[in-house]
């Protein structure tokens, strides 16, 4: 990995060669080079009637090259890019809604054949208007061919820390390199909008005629934070051209567009969890026309991405839209994968808003707050307690009982695919400001961080 960066830092914009059909890849990645390691156990036991087969050795070596890959991805986001126009791509994809054309990437190494990408393409009807805190609902047609060649807004959000070039403030929040790696992510999330349902795809430049299409299909499910973040920034250009695969990023609400219930009493799903499962029915219906095999999906998730992805693990509404699972750094019975208290969160903006119903059968403040601005939505001020989210996805909602409660039910399996976890030493690093890293805790912080 470190030769490949060194080599596109060195050269980051070269010219761009005439097309040729990419020479066969080598055995060995160079950017995902390293001994992995490997941890001898002891045998399981049979899987229970009904679970999905173990992965094979094969699967198990492609799912740990997609963990492996995702470091590069973020810090190929992160590298300068070329300046200067698109080249277009050729050929035009017809999806269920309309054509769209994409453009060619030529990256900046010999091993790696150019990618077809296709930025800002929707997936799902904008949220505004009546939309706003509402389901998801599927695109509108449009006519004509659509250029996807710039990304789209990123949807509403607010950073950890109003100002992180307030080095002495923002440090009392957060560690040192975590605010490094927030200044180099800033750039990436500065144009917002809530009409903001998009997706990015990475697609092979042989595309559908490749030897090795259809291609199985990656979507990666953005963590970070169920507040901020966006998937533009992850730019899977390598994972498709070494992996030869379509790799996917998206958009889909986050805050209190995404994440508050509105309807008292209701365990209808929340909407950006909802939108991540329009995002993969369209996967479904328009993956084949970029070359893209449906019946292998893989979802990617790390962080609070990998929450909502084992929360969709979990649920029958997901059932037949993806077919394996890889889950980085989270999953939904992490402490802070979920707001345990969802209806005190409703008071809590009811009260700050001014949206108090007055029927008695008018339990929804889903229209008192599609009236107010956005500003005004997102200056709502919660005060959760430490390491838990203020925002975020609750449980239970349709057909899906208590986390908990499910894992429990021994005889009754509950994970169907195959399915990939990934962790590290540090996961809560993050968590803690950088006094907490450098000088360590008094007794009385740390006796009530472990209450905590």
């Amino acid at each position: 990995m470190q030769r490949w960066l060194r080599h596109r830092c060195r050269s980051a914009c070269p010219p761009a060669p005439p097309p040729r059909r990419a020479a066969p890849a080598p055995d060995t990645c160079p950017a995902c080079s390293g001994d992995a390691g490997a941890t001898a156990g002891r045998p399981s036991r049979p899987p229970p009637p009904g679970a999905a087969p173990p992965p094979t050795p094969h699967l198990q070596r492609q799912l740990l090259q997609l963990l492996q890959v995702l470091a590069v991805l973020a810090v190929a986001a992160m590298l300068p890019g070329c300046s200067g126009g698109p080249r277009y791509s050729s050929r035009i994809v017809q999806t269920k809604y309309g054509s769209v054309r994409g453009v060619i990437v030529q990256l900046n190494s010999r091993r790696l054949e150019p990618v077809e990408v296709f930025r800002g393409v929707p997936y799902a009807a904008p949220p505004v208007g009546p939309l706003r805190l509402a389901p998801s609902q599927p695109p509108p047609p449009w006519s004509g061919t659509r250029l996807a060649d710039s990304f789209g807004p990123v949807c509403p959000q607010r950073l950890p820390v109003p100002d992180l070039n307030n080095k002495t403030s923002a440090l009392l929040a957060m560690p040192r390199g975590r605010l490094t790696h927030l200044k180099l992510l800033q750039p990436f999330l500065q144009r917002q909008s809530e009409d903001c349902l998009s997706l990015n795809l990475y697609v092979p430049g042989s595309g559908s005629r490749g030897a090795d299409a259809p291609y199985p299909v990656v979507v990666f499910i953005h963590g970070e934070s169920y507040e901020w973040n966006a998937g533009s920034p992850y730019d899977g250009s390598v994972l498709a051209s070494w992996g030869h695969v379509i790799a996917l990023t998206f958009n889909y609400r986050l805050g209190i567009l995404g994440f508050l219930r509105t309807r008292l009493g209701s365990q209808d799903l929340d909407f950006g969890t909802g939108d991540i499962l329009m995002l993969l029915r369209w996967v479904q219906d328009n993956a084949a026309a970029f070359g893209g095999d449906p019946k292998r999906v893989t979802i990617l998730g790390h962080d609070t991405g990998a929450a909502l992805a084992s929360i969709l693990l979990l649920s029958p509404l997901s059932k037949g839209l993806f077919h394996h699972m890889a889950l980085v750094s989270g999953s939904v019975l992490s402490p802070w994968a979920t707001v345990q208290s969802p209806w005190d969160l409703r008071g809590v903006v009811s009260h700050q808003m001014g949206c108090h119903v007055s029927a008695p059968g008018d339990q929804d403040l889903a229209p008192c707050l599609r009236r107010l601005p956005l500003e005004a939505l997102l200056s709502v001020s919660v005060d959760p307690p430490r390491f838990l989210p203020r925002f975020g996805p609750s449980i239970p909602f349709p057909g899906l009982d208590p986390v908990r409660v499910a894992l429990e039910k021994a005889a009754d399996p509950f994970v169907r695919v195959p399915l990939l976890l990934g962790a590290h030493t540090t996961e809560s690093y993050d968590d803690f400001n950088n006094q907490d890293i450098q000088y360590g805790f008094e007794a009385s912080i740390h006796s009530r961080n472990i209450e905590e």
